[in-house]
């Protein structure tokens, strides 16, 4: 009896998310500025669309594109289709993994779906057409509702399996498990996983990996990632041209807009070593990876949840509603 109401709370939370999401949704590709169809990564994703080679590292994400051949309608729409239903599930998971422990209000519920559908990675996703960031988002918050919930490892491995195949990015996930049951911050659900298990999910992660470097057909290009790329791209961001990493960082903050100072206001308040450590640590590789990035604002995307988490946190620390309107505001007109 416990299960079954457990979950119709689970299914309410998805309802009301998906539902005002998708009316967010709807929106911007009504009144949104839109994207070009196929430009930048679209155009290898389309190459892997029509069952064409394509070069590192688009050609080894071949789940989404294989998948929306599948769907009977024209090359964007399924594309879109995809996307639409990333988007909105993404926004229920969210409300869900919120809801876990202690239910929230409806207040505190809408809340969290505001400051989610306010920020780059919802508003990108719901103007462009032939992208993978959305369903990445969404495996990545699925994977963390796994663990919280503590599902077998099986389950685990194959959720990576798929991760990986819909976009590398998705192992930023597995360092935050890993962050997160070295410091104890308990916000990936690594408190539920024994030190076997974390094993083998790192375990698997390299050799899904690996396998999928391996074996996987791509034309062949100079895409390669070592120090020599890290380096070229540290100085080209932080050269005179680019304002010396002004115009980098400058990105990062448009990415969540006030949300980061939400949250580092939240762990000045809060004062937890872990937390801070944490925060700290998948900051800088997060950082590291923006140096590899033609778009630095659809790689910060992935650092949605620790943003949403502590700033949703700081925000139920004020206790003055104006004040607590006002920083609402605020984001939502960043």
């Amino acid at each position: 009896m416990l299960v079954n109401t457990k979950l119709n709370i689970d299914q309410q939370y998805m309802f009301f998310g998906c539902l005002v999401s998708l009316v967010f949704v709807c929106f911007f590709k009504l009144f949104g500025e839109s994207w070009p169809t196929v430009v930048g990564d679209a155009e290898y994703y389309v190459n892997l669309y029509n069952y064409e080679d394509t070069i590192a590292p688009y050609g080894y994400r071949i789940l989404i594109p294989y998948l929306a051949k599948f769907l009977p309608f024209g090359m964007t729409i399924n594309f879109e289709i995809i996307q639409m239903i990333s988007l909105c599930s993404l926004s229920g998971l969210i409300l869900c993994y919120f809801n876990l422990d202690n239910r929230l209000s409806l207040k505190n519920n809408a809340l969290l779906t505001i400051l989610f559908v306010n920020t780059y990675p919802f508003v990108y996703s719901s103007t462009s057409h032939i992208r993978l960031d959305a369903p990445l988002l969404c495996i990545m918050m699925l994977f963390i509702l796994f663990t919280k919930q503590n599902r077998n490892t099986f389950i685990l491995i194959f959720t990576i399996f798929v991760g990986i195949l819909i976009h590398e990015m998705f192992l930023f996930t597995i360092v935050l498990v890993l962050f997160d049951k070295i410091l104890n911050t308990k916000i990936t659900g690594s408190e539920n996983l024994n030190s076997k298990q974390i094993l083998i999910l790192v375990v698997s992660s390299l050799l899904f990996y690996s396998l999928s470097r391996a074996y996987i057909p791509i034309l062949a290009s100079d895409y390669h990632v070592g120090p020599s790329m890290f380096f070229q791209f540290f100085v080209y961001h932080f050269s005179i041209y680019n304002k010396f990493g002004l115009i980098l960082l400058s990105k990062i903050y448009a990415t969540f807009g006030p949300l980061w100072l939400f949250l580092v206001s939240y762990l000045y308040i809060n004062k937890c070593r872990n937390k801070i450590l944490f925060v700290l640590f998948a900051g800088l590789i997060l950082f590291a990876l923006t140096f590899l990035a033609a778009d630095t604002l659809r790689v910060t995307s992935i650092y949605y949840l620790i943003i949403i988490l502590y700033s949703f946190q700081f925000l139920q620390l004020i206790k003055n509603k104006w004040v607590y309107y006002i920083l609402i505001l605020f984001q939502f007109f960043h």
